[in-house]
């Protein structure tokens, strides 16, 4: 049976005089997913499984009769903690750090790299929540579906997808979102376009025919499949060209967070207060701090006069999978701070001789309440010390008793701060 189609074919190939070679091309499309850590654009290989995804994409490309690379797409996406435009601009310095890189591993000319547009993969977020658990999954997939990316009242942006979600059972979703779905939709994906060498078929004898075993099967070449995040697939048109894209490179943002608070336990106590916070980084920030009160009742004896303040060196805390908005979530702190006080009620006076003095290490936590506040947490244990006077007001005047020395050991500082972000808050570190 398998000689009389061959013989069949040897006639019809001999009918129509075909003697010269014919060619058939296969097109396939590899395409790799790489992730990156929040806020970071330039492609890592030691993060997260990196490195594996692009050794199975050189295995394949290596594996392949590859005549021709025809084309190669990029596409960023980012996570949905900062802004819409800086989303954006984050998923677009993403998708040319993943083109420089291939251009450099595969050794191809720049005008066969297209740059797409990219931004927050929405429908992934969906499909993510709606595989989920929660018992909020519902409410989330509505918003996603019903609030655009921003609301606008006239030329002015009132709310927004990502503030929806945020705010969502009291802020539950987005902490259980930020876990588990933030850190896959940092990525971006790599579409290669391949030209397999073409193969040749030529005329074929009747003593060949003869010649080919009857158990001998024709086998047809695959491209080797991968997992989900490097997979090949034909492409759509052979033919298409592809250009680089034109858009001139994206600008690192390099601007400083700044932050101006109030410590609102001093200010329960009738003790104004003000501090102004700068980061360093992503991970490191440095503050001063200053108070001033001066408020008295000669008449019944009372007065309370303290002034001083205090300069931290703080580090901020990121887990490198699941790193927060800048300057947001735990700390620990190295401060020194100077005091002068003059406390007197029930007849009896304190007053400092000279500055008092302490350093001590911190504690807290930064809770993001909005785009613009934080509300801050902590506590500071440490060393205090100096000298101080005690007095007892006689009359209209303050009779000097003696003078002790202060050596205090134990908490030297507490903090439920208000703070201002000022231009509020954006992404980890750099775009």
């Amino acid at each position: 049976m398998g000689k009389g189609i061959y013989s069949l074919l040897v006639l019809v190939i001999s009918c129509v005089s075909f003697s010269a070679h014919a060619v058939e091309c296969r097109c396939d499309t590899v395409r790799v997913i790489l992730n990156f850590a929040q806020g970071e654009s330039a492609v890592d290989t030691a993060y997260a499984s990196n490195s594996e995804r692009v050794r199975d994409m050189m295995s394949v490309l290596d594996g392949a009769d590859v005549a021709t690379v025809s084309s190669v797409s990029l596409k960023g996406s980012a996570s949905p903690e900062g802004s819409l435009a800086r989303n954006k601009a984050l998923a677009a310095l993403r998708a040319r750090g993943c083109a420089d890189f291939v251009v450099g591993a595969l050794s191809l000319p720049v005008n066969r790299v297209e740059v797409l547009d990219g931004g927050i993969d929405w429908m992934l977020l969906r499909h993510m929540i709606m595989n989920c658990d929660e018992d909020w999954r519902h409410d989330a997939v509505a918003v996603i579906d019903n609030v655009p990316e921003l609301v606008y009242k006239g030329t002015r942006i009132v709310d927004s997808r990502n503030r929806r979600l945020r705010v969502l059972r009291g802020g539950k979703a987005w902490r259980y979102m930020l876990q588990h779905f933030f850190p896959a939709m940092r990525t971006a994906e790599v579409c290669i376009g391949l030209t397999i060498k073409p193969v040749e078929v030529v005329e074929v004898s009747q003593a060949t025919v003869d010649n080919i075993p009857e158990n001998t099967q024709v086998c047809e070449y695959k491209t080797p499949e991968a997992d989900n995040n490097i997979s090949t697939s034909p492409a759509p048109d052979a033919n298409v060209g592809y250009t680089e894209s034109r858009s001139e490179p994206m600008a690192v943002d390099r601007h400083t967070d700044l932050f101006i608070k109030t410590n609102m336990l001093y200010d329960v106590a009738a003790v104004p207060n003000i501090g102004i916070e700068a980061g360093i980084g992503r991970d490191w920030s440095v503050g001063v701090n200053w108070m001033h009160a001066w408020w008295s009742r000669s008449s019944a004896h009372r007065y309370w006069r303290i002034y001083g303040g205090d300069v931290e060196l703080r580090r901020w805390l990121h887990h490198r999978n699941n790193r927060s908005t800048t300057h947001s979530g735990y700390y620990l702190g190295l401060y020194g701070q100077i005091l002068s006080y003059d406390i007197e009620f029930g007849g009896r006076g304190r007053q400092s001789d000279g500055l008092s003095w302490g350093v001590g290490l911190s504690y807290g936590y930064s809770l993001p309440l909005s785009r613009y506040f934080n509300l801050d947490f902590a506590i500071g244990l440490g060393y205090l010390g100096g000298k101080y006077k005690r007095y007892e007001p006689v009359d209209d005047c303050y009779v000097w008793q003696k003078t002790d020395k202060l050596n205090w050991f134990g908490p030297t500082k507490a903090e439920v701060s208000l703070v201002w972000i000022i231009g509020g808050r954006r992404k980890g570190g750099k775009l």
